[in-house]
């Protein structure tokens, strides 16, 4: 295609993905497309001038200044905010003072952009512009001032910048921490230090971020950060410490692993392995006995990342006298993925302690030896439910067929036992993966428990099946009080592309819950029949939405899309087209 009729292709009349394809065309060719790119600025429909301008940024041409600061006088305020950003990648320095006047007399709009592109300019004397701009009343033009300054890196903006850390917009505020990321100043560590316990979090992670770029500068305040009477000040210049690894930092975060606030010894435990010192290994090895199971917890990962090294005084954690330092050794064995552990972790299946077996289960689990088989079948007649649980996933990884009738054996007695939580489920989903015919009538019963959880675990574990017994309890299990079982219920029927189950399906679109909703949707669109339709199509329009792959609306379109019948792919496009006009 030519470049004028790329050109054409900008305007308003084409559909949006189309003229962006015709940017990225345009931009390919290169300043060959320039002249004319210039000479569209001028056009009378705005989405060419606006495209063209966008093309001209891409290019970044110092000679499409002229015409775009003479676009800064057009009537739209569109056009004029779409001129203002494209001379900021242009880099010539004629549109300063368009851009100063911008800034100072245009719609926000304008002036947000202006404001980027003073930055992108990189003129010096854009800073005091920029920093009248910080007390702007509208917040994006603040953040867009910030981001010019942070573009400049000027050391007058330090002070300014500071003060924006304590701005009303959380977006403004991180904006400041990333800018001052960028001004190599002693001045900004405390305030910056001071951010991180800001009530938002991504500022609080752009203000640890600016202080690991700063680390020069910042090693030696967060150093003396630890011992601040402050318990936060204390876990903050931990955490961050431990970011950096730092060298000079160890002593200080050995120490702070005893220190009084649990708060600072789980932040220290969590990152200290990252200085890759052996001589932390000990210090860790004594907090997996903490009173806090969270310091335990983040001691065992620690360890865990330190293997090789950690390998042996583990061994010896594993038969401590104490109950939390044996089960944060199965932990950190579990982190460190050394199979030389399973035997250990196996003898300690046996331990008078249920957190230190589950630990051990959930090693075995991620270490998926063959050896673990035999003792795991043994540990699913354990009296604690957790550790039943970690041992029918553990089973269910190793995949070893001499499980099943333990299994079924485990949910045969979890069923008769009426207990609460959720062994059931997990027992049950185990089955599932294994496809043993031989499970299918118990885990039928388990679809009659009391039990939500268990009957989740069937309906999930019956839906692999495939077999038809499961038909009829899953039409019932569509009405059932939890949303997780009637979901399951509905991604199951569609299995069987069963027709009569078109309709029960349908009501199941007016379920309150979305997950129903798009499994129901995903069902009906398997099964194929073409009276789903007319109650697909207004699903087009359920915004319930997880993510992109999970939402009713997606599951609408695949659905009609299979079942193919004029109307409903009609629906279909006519969808697409209202949302590319939107």
């Amino acid at each position: 295609m030519d470049i004028e009729n790329l050109i054409h292709s900008l305007g308003s009349e084409v559909p949006e993905h189309d003229q962006r394809r015709a940017i990225q065309a345009l931009v390919k060719i290169g300043s060959s497309a320039i002249e004319l790119l210039t000479q569209a600025l001028t056009n009378p429909d705005k989405a060419v001038c606006i495209n063209a301008a966008q093309a001209l940024a891409y290019l970044r041409d110092p000679q499409a200044a002229e015409p775009l600061i003479r676009c800064l006088l057009a009537d739209d305020e569109d056009i004029r905010a779409a001129a203002a950003s494209a001379l900021g990648a242009c880099k010539n320095l004629l549109a300063f003072a368009p851009l100063v006047m911008a800034l100072v007399s245009d719609t926000a709009a304008v002036r947000r952009r202006a404001a980027e592109s003073l930055g992108k300019l990189g003129s010096a004397h854009a800073v005091e512009f920029l920093i009248l701009a910080l007390e702007d009343v509208t917040p994006e033009i603040r953040r867009s001032a910030i981001y010019g300054l942070g573009c400049l890196a000027d050391v007058r903006a330090v002070e300014p910048l500071i003060h924006a850390l304590l701005d009303e917009d959380w977006l403004v505020r991180t904006a400041a921490a990333s800018a001052l990321s960028k001004l190599h100043d002693a001045r900004v560590i405390e305030p910056l230090i001071r951010a991180l316990q800001d009530d938002v979090i991504v500022v609080r992670d752009d203000s640890a971020r600016a202080l690991i770029d700063l680390q020069d500068l910042a090693v030696e305040p967060l150093i003396k950060a630890l011992s601040d009477a402050d318990g936060d000040r204390r876990s903050d210049a931990a955490y961050i410490l431990g970011r950096m690894r730092e060298g000079s930092a160890l002593e200080p975060l050995i120490k702070a692993l005893g220190d009084a606030d649990p708060r600072v010894r789980r932040q220290t435990a969590d990152v200290i392995y990252r200085l890759r010192d052996k001589c932390v290994i000990p210090p860790l090895i004594s907090a997996m006995s903490d009173p806090d199971k969270f310091v335990r917890l983040a001691a065992s990962r620690s360890l865990g990342q330190l293997s090789p090294a950690a390998f042996e005084p583990l061994l010896q954690a594993i038969t401590d006298a104490n109950s939390n330092a044996r089960a944060g050794a199965a932990r950190a064995f579990a982190e460190m993925g050394d199979v030389r552990a399973v035997e250990h972790l196996i003898a300690v299946l046996n331990d008078v302690d249920a957190e230190v077996r589950c630990n051990a289960a959930y090693a075995l689990f991620r270490l998926e030896d063959k050896r673990a088989v035999k003792p795991l079948i043994a540990a699913l007649d354990d009296a604690n439910a957790e550790v039943r649980c970690k041992v029918a996933s553990a089973l269910e990884r190793l995949g070893d067929t001499q499980a099943v009738e333990p299994l079924i054996h485990a949910l045969n007695k979890h069923l008769s036992s009426k207990e609460d939580g959720s062994a059931g489920y997990y027992i049950a989903g185990a089955l599932g993966e294994f496809r043993d015919s031989r499970a299918i009538e118990p885990l039928l019963q388990a679809l009659s428990s009391t039990n939500s959880m268990t009957r989740w675990g069937a309906t999930m574990a019956l839906s692999r099946f495939g077999d038809r017994r499961a038909y009829n309890p899953f039409l019932h299990a569509l009405t059932d009080e939890s949303r997780t079982v009637r979901s399951s219920a509905a991604d199951g029927l569609g299995q069987f592309g069963d027709r009569h189950a078109v309709e029960p399906l349908i009501q199941a679109l007016a379920d309150s819950e979305g997950h129903v909703r798009a499994a129901a949707t995903r069902s009906l669109g398997k099964i194929g029949d073409a009276r789903a339709v007319a109650s697909l199509v207004p699903l087009l329009n359920d915004e319930w939405k997880v993510e992109p792959f999970q939402s009713v609306r997606a599951a609408a379109i695949e659905a009609l899309n299979r079942i193919g019948t004029p109307e409903a792919l009609a629906a279909v496009a006519a969808w697409r087209k209202r949302r590319d006009q939107s």
